[in-house]
Formats: structure tokens, C-alpha cells, sequence
């Protein structure tokens, strides 16, 4: 049998080789004389069965961006955490990192939508305009702290269309007392609706959903 060499890449498994080269994990370890198949490392040349690397005709090959968790490319994708951890012999899938290539199932392009974050957005604002839940976001985007993102923050969205709410932006001598006594609503259900801790503290600029 004809050989070729394959020098490892970051993010590469001795698994995710075999797939892409048509062998088995089984036959790399023969043929390199390796006595972990678990631990290669970045730089290591292989002998591989000679040809060019092709994923799988199921699959295809997803470079991981910074700030993607398995959770997310698998929701981009249409498959599961469980899915794209068995199928790249990931281990811990919490753990993934920039420039780690993924095998993932082949359905199609990713459909998710991305929202930049605005100035005066707050989780509960941006889950309230386009029909989703905080608890949704923050496991899409893994953010631990919903009552911190910032303006310019990229943030998935799920499939569905923003609320046609109301949303109202601060002018100068508003208050939220004021802001809810003109839109018919009270304070405490401005505050909710946008997840406000202080509602003494607005500010001109921002961007309040209006129950």
C-alpha cells in the first residue's frame, strides 16, 4: 500500500485523521508505532494512506472563530453537542479552541442569525425583541453573567422573528417613572422587561422595550 505523510494540525485527533484519510485509528497506530493513540501533538508527521484528505461524504470541516462553543456550532448546524463530541472523539465538550477543525455533519449551511449588541441592550431587552428567552442566549452564547455584554458584542439568535414590540429610546429629563406613566405602563414592569436593577438610573441613548 502506497503511503503519504500528514503533518498534524492544531486541532487534530488521530481520529478525525483516520475519517478524513479513509483508514482507521487501528491502522494509523500500526503504521506509526504509536503507543498512545490519544496523544499526538501539533507538528508530528504521520504516515497516512497516500491520496488527498477528504471528509467523510457525510460530513464536512468547520474551523472553530473565536467566542463559538460546541453548543452553538451544533445548534448552527442542526445536530447535537453529543453528535459533533462522538464524531471528533471529543472527550470534555467544553472545551474546544480557536483554529480546532471540526468534522461536522454535512446539512447545509449554517442558518444562524447574529445580533450586534446596541448601546442601552440589556439580555432581557434583546430576548424580549426577537421572541426568545435570556436563559436561551446565554447557553447559545455562553455567557455566564447575563447582565454583562457590551455595544459591538456579536450575539447567535435563534431561528425566529423579532417581537414587533415597542421600543422606546431616552430623551433628555426621562425618567422611568415618567417613560412608563406615558406608555401605560408602571415601573416595575419597564424594569422587568428590561432587566434594570436601579430603575433611578437611565440614560439618554438608551433603548427600553416597552411592555
Amino acid at each position: 500500500m502506497p503511503f503519504g505523510r500528514y503533518t498534524v494540525q492544531p486541532g487534530d485527533t488521530l481520529y478525525s485523521i483516520a475519517l478524513r484519510y479513509g483508514t482507521t485509528v487501528d491502522v494509523l497506530v500500526a503504521l506509526n508505532g504509536l503507543a498512545d493513540p490519544s496523544f499526538i501533538y501539533v507538528g508530528q508527521v504521520l504516515l497516512v494512506p497516500a491520496g488527498q484528505p477528504q471528509p467523510p461524504a457525510d460530513t464536512q470541516v468547520y474551523i472553530v472563530q473565536r467566542g463559538d462553543t460546541l453548543f452553538s456550532i451544533a445548534w448552527r448546524y442542526g445536530t447535537t453537542v453529543a453528535e459533533l463530541a462522538r464524531i471528533n472523539n471529543i472527550a470534555n465538550p467544553w472545551f474546544i479552541y480557536v483554529g480546532q477543525s471540526l468534522l461536522i455533519p454535512a446539512r447545509g449551511e449554517p442558518s444562524a442569525r447574529v445580533y450586534i449588541v446596541q448601546p442601552g441592550d440589556t439580555l432581557t431587552s434583546i430576548a424580549l425583541r426577537h421572541g426568545t428567552t435570556v436563559q436561551t442566549l446565554m447557553l447559545l452564547n455562553r455567557i455566564t453573567n447575563p447582565w454583562w455584554i457590551y455595544p459591538g458584542q456579536r450575539l447567535l439568535l435563534p431561528e425566529s422573528q423579532p417581537r414587533p414590540g415597542r421600543v422606546y429610546t431616552v430623551l433628555p429629563g426621562d425618567t422611568l417613572y415618567s417613560i412608563a406613566w406615558r406608555h401605560g405602563t408602571t415601573v416595575e414592569a419597564l424594569a422587568a422587561a428590561n432587566g434594570i436593577t436601579a430603575p433611578w438610573v437611565i440614560y439618554v441613548g438608551q433603548l427600553l422595550v416597552l411592555p
